[in-house]
């Protein structure tokens, strides 16, 4: 390592790699490890050649890699990594990527030395049906499709390793992240316009459960979790709050009335499948759809309270907070 690694007192700072850094996770979690106040030196594996953009100060160093590859190494030096990379679009890529790449990975950051890995999977891994109650880490893994499946093979391989090289290893499984990317992601917002223009109906029960967590919470869990959680276990991330809740907090910052209409299930899944139909075959976003449906109607809850217990960990924003800024970054854009 060079002198960059020394701190103030001549201690060698803990040198952290991050996988995903230019995704709206890993860039959150590079950005925080990145703080003025932080004790670590931050290093970011990508496949570009420059390094991603991820605030004011200088950018870090980067290593080459791609989890595709026959061949993944990591430096020695490396302390903690954090692998937050992952392909939830392509469904090509992804068992090459999500489980092959994670399970070279694994044994590429042991041969190298890594005291910890910290492997960001999914809530996916349980493919929990839509009223599955109280759903913990307990939970067994049945997952339904092709990104659900590479999550959870990405685990067993870390599992594997960490059971043959002795390396310690935490899992990560977050709900729906929420946060921002301009040009490219807007979480909510659809259903943001939806209440703002008198739209939005309930169907069936007002009962369902919003598990959303806001980006810089899951970085706060990530980076609490390289030194905080026990290892060898996987916890779920999460600041779940009643749909009826989420709604409210939205209309009151809209300035809305909070919305009264309301259909029978029957009614929602008929629109669901019509939804569905149109908007395959026309490509666009339909009001409603059997994905959308059942956000609305689920009330299955991922509960967060492993990690937080054992980790001793409290999300810093929060869920109302989280939502709430949302809606006002989103006017402020002329969004809303």
């Amino acid at each position: 390592m060079t002198d960059s690694n020394e701190g103030n007192a001549g201690e060698r700072k803990p040198v952290i790699l991050i996988t995903g850094a230019t995704g709206l996770l890993g860039a959150q979690i590079a950005r925080m490890a990145s703080s003025g106040n932080s004790a670590s030196r931050v290093l970011v594996a990508t496949r570009r050649a420059a390094p991603p953009k991820i605030g004011p100060r200088p950018a870090p160093d980067v290593v080459p890699m791609d989890l595709a590859c026959d061949v993944v190494e990591v430096p020695r030096g490396v302390d903690a990594l954090i692998h937050a990379a992952g392909e939830k679009r392509d469904e090509s890529r992804m068992t090459a990527v999500n489980a092959v790449g994670t399970l070279r990975l694994a044994e590429a950051a042991a041969r190298a030395g890594v005291r910890r890995f910290v492997y960001v999977s999914s809530v996916g891994v349980y493919g929990a049906a839509s009223h599955s109650g109280l759903l913990s880490e307990s939970h067994a893994h049945r997952p339904r499709n092709a990104y659900e499946s590479s999550k959870h093979s990405g685990e067993v391989h870390l599992r594997d390793v960490g059971a043959r090289t002795g390396m310690d290893f935490v899992i990560l499984q977050p709900t729906n992240v929420i946060g921002t990317v301009r040009g490219r992601h807007y979480p909510l917002l659809g259903l943001m316009r939806m209440i703002r223009d008198g739209y939005f109906t309930w169907f069936g029960h007002f009962d369902a459960c919003a598990n959303y967590v806001a980006v810089e919470d899951v970085a706060s869990a990530v980076l609490a979790s390289v030194s905080h959680a026990p290892s060898g276990r996987a916890y779920i991330i999460n600041t779940p709050a009643p749909l009826s809740a989420v709604v409210a907090w939205i209309a009151e910052e809209l300035g809305a009335r909070f919305p009264q209409r309301h259909l029978p299930l029957w009614a929602g899944r008929v629109a669901a499948l019509l939804g569905s139909a149109i908007g395959g075959l026309s490509g666009r976003t339909m009001p409603i759809d059997r994905e959308r449906l059942q956000a609305l109607t689920s009330t299955t809850q991922y509960d967060p309270s492993y990690f937080m217990k054992l980790a001793r960990h409290e999300y810093p924003l929060g869920i109302q907070a989280a939502i709430r800024a949302l809606v006002r970054s989103y006017r402020g854009d002329g969004l809303l």
